[in-house]
């Protein structure tokens, strides 16, 4: 791409797939940013069907450095979708189709051997072999994180930009901003496959290659391992934390390819340190949290009593803290105050965050079975898991955490700031503080907001 001065705005153009690379392109501080323009207002399914045919049409062209035979024993089975192609035409299609949600319309061709970064996608030549390497490996840390860059480049700026003064089209006002596109990009994806359903060997075929596609897609995003886990339903007994660690181990990590046992047994001994110090009273994970003013520092001695211990107490028949604990506890690792107290306790800041969402989703799990079983007063400790179900308890995870980043940001956040630093002068602030004083987590957890003045002190 040619270099645009500061400040240079070029709209897409709606329609022009026959110039992949061209749809539109602005810098903002040296930094390179694309946009779609208001012309696709009304028209976003239509467009994001176009974009995607685009995207496969490109794949196409690249066939020739394509590995189909591997990608194809290895991805349908572990997908589990050997049963939806009839022949090497719908094997093809599947598997474009999964290239196809990694390229991006404004990848450059063929190979250039550029990496990829926060603000930067690779070719898709690249893109290709970094799924190969991926899928031939098992893992490989430097190829995850090139096809995670490329969909957090792509998702990112999925997004319809109205310039700044644009503010009538086709006889209504248009806010100026942005409008994501990502629902109608799958939803597209879904019609596209749907559409293409005689290719496949059975009536349920479509839906269960879209469902595989949508985790493949997340897998990816997140520098997951693709594939699925487990890949037929499998019973699991809760009651002990070796095995919580495992499942959510192997949620990321799925498969049994050398490679990747190597960096899931690695995964799997930082998780159980980091759930260790989170069940664990006396623990320095604990201690940082109930000395560091960003967190409970301030906090009344007889209610940090009370925090040490509902913070690590198991939570009814489970080995694990509350779910309010843990969402607490993955407060801590996204916080840039507590690093140096995590790396003085030996927790590896990724490790708490697998092991705090994994948590998450294990109470998810159990509480679903719960509701199935009955009330009984007490969460499962045996319970049948299937690949969806886990999926899905992890997508009420996320969902948790994206709600409390955009609570901290909140109106009712910033009253909650208000009472506590003019009751209490000099508190410092902090993303922990502010859900600590939500009246869900006092009652969850059992303190009362009681903190030491420090000029008293």
């Amino acid at each position: 791409m040619n270099p645009l001065a500061p400040d240079t705005l070029v709209l897409a153009q709606p329609t022009p797939w026959k110039h992949a690379q061209t749809p539109g392109q602005a810098t903002n501080n040296g930094k390179l940013e694309f946009y779609y323009d208001a012309s696709w207002l009304g028209f976003e399914e239509e467009m994001c069907l176009e974009e995607l045919q685009a995207k496969v049409v490109t794949t196409q062209l690249h066939a020739a450095i394509i590995n189909y035979e591997l990608f194809q024993n290895v991805l349908l089975n572990k997908y589990d979708l050997s049963d939806c192609a009839v022949d090497d035409r719908s094997k093809k299609f599947i598997i474009n189709l999964m290239i196809a949600d990694l390229i991006n319309v404004r990848m450059a061709n063929g190979r250039t051997g550029i990496k990829a970064s926060y603000d930067r996608i690779q070719s898709v030549g690249d893109c290709i072999k970094s799924l190969e390497k991926l899928v031939t490996e098992g893992w490989d840390d430097e190829s995850a994180k090139n096809l995670a860059s490329n969909l957090a480049f792509e998702r990112r700026d999925l997004a319809i930009t109205m310039p700044e003064g644009y503010d009538h089209y086709r006889g209504i006002t248009i806010k100026v901003g942005t409008k994501q596109l990502s629902s109608f990009r799958c939803r597209a994806r879904d019609t596209y496959i749907r559409e293409n359903s005689a290719l496949f060997a059975h009536d349920g075929a479509a839906e269960k290659i879209i469902n595989a596609l949508t985790k493949f897609g997340q897998q990816i995003a997140n520098a997951y391992a693709p594939g699925l886990f487990p890949l037929q339903p499998q019973k699991f007994n809760l009651a002990n934390q070796k095995t919580i660690i495992e499942i959510e181990a192997n949620r990321m990590l799925p498969g049994d390819e050398y490679a990747l046992c190597a960096e899931r047994d690695r995964l799997q001994q930082s998780m159980s340190w980091a759930l260790k110090q989170m069940t664990s009273p006396n623990s320095g994970l604990v201690n940082m949290i109930l000395t560091s003013p960003w967190a409970a520092g301030f906090l009344a001695e007889p209610q940090k009593e009370i925090l040490r211990k509902s913070l690590t107490r198991e939570d009814k028949n489970l080995p694990i803290p509350c779910y309010q604990a843990c969402l607490l506890y993955y407060l801590i690792k996204r916080d840039s105050h507590f690093r140096r107290g995590m790396m003085q306790a030996g927790i590896d800041p990724k490790a708490l965050d697998s092991t705090a969402k994994g948590c998450m989703n294990i109470h998810h799990l159990a509480k679903a079975r719960q509701g199935i079983d009955g009330a009984t007063g007490q969460l499962p400790t045996e319970i049948e898991i299937s690949s969806d179900a886990l999926y899905e308890a992890h997508m009420q995870s996320l969902s948790d955490v994206n709600w409390l980043a955009a609570f901290v940001y909140s109106s009712e956040a910033e009253d909650i700031r208000h009472f506590l630093q003019n009751k209490f002068i000099f508190l410092p602030w902090s993303d922990f503080l502010c859900i600590l004083n939500l009246p869900d987590y006092l009652e969850a957890l059992g303190i009362k907001p009681e903190y030491v003045n420090p000029h008293k002190r």
